[in-house]
């Protein structure tokens, strides 16, 4: 049986980076891979993926699809793994269906404009407090409720509790 799979998506500011960097901090036991962190494939390989005109494009259906892939690996040796990333919901699909993954839980991280806006005002990340990160975000939530995904708003849910919910799925 593969060790639990779960993935974190959404809009800059939400806090899943910080939820997986606790995660990653207090549980070494755990694979964590951050999206920010871990980056694109490399070019010579994003050319195998083809195009597409879709929203996130190229970028996002080619990480989903490599670094799934590369996941899969560390699935099939035992050891659980948490992706923190803002890809789209189909292209994680996608990538779970191309690599034989039927287990993974995908959780949409999402709060609101205000929380967002808040947040990466006070990181500094201003160019990201933006209309197109609202839009973005809205995106992301109408692709969890078509795929039936888990929507963990953290607007007024502190770090902690956020974490401990998203650690209950690897039996913490």
């Amino acid at each position: 049986m593969l060790k639990p799979f779960v993935i974190l998506t959404g809009a800059s500011g939400v806090g899943k980076t910080s939820i997986a960097q606790m995660i990653e901090d207090a549980h070494p036991e755990i694979a964590v891979f951050q999206g920010d962190r871990i980056g694109l494939p490399p070019e010579e390989i994003m050319v195998n993926y083809g195009h597409t005109d879709e929203p996130g494009g190229l970028a996002q259906r080619a990480f989903a699809l490599y670094w799934i892939g590369e996941i899969a690996l560390i699935l099939k040796a035992g050891k659980p793994v948490l992706l923190e990333t803002q890809c789209r919901i189909a292209f994680l699909h996608e990538g779970l269906t191309l690599h034989g993954i039927t287990t993974a839980r995908i959780i949409l991280v999402e709060c609101s404009d205000f929380a967002r806006r808040t947040r990466l005002h006070g990181r500094g990340q201003l160019e990201l407090a933006s209309q197109q990160m609202s839009s973005w975000s809205r995106y992301l939530r109408r692709e969890a409720e078509q795929f039936g995904h888990e929507i963990l708003d953290t607007s007024s849910r502190t770090l902690d509790a956020s974490t401990a919910h998203v650690l209950s799925y690897f039996g913490e």
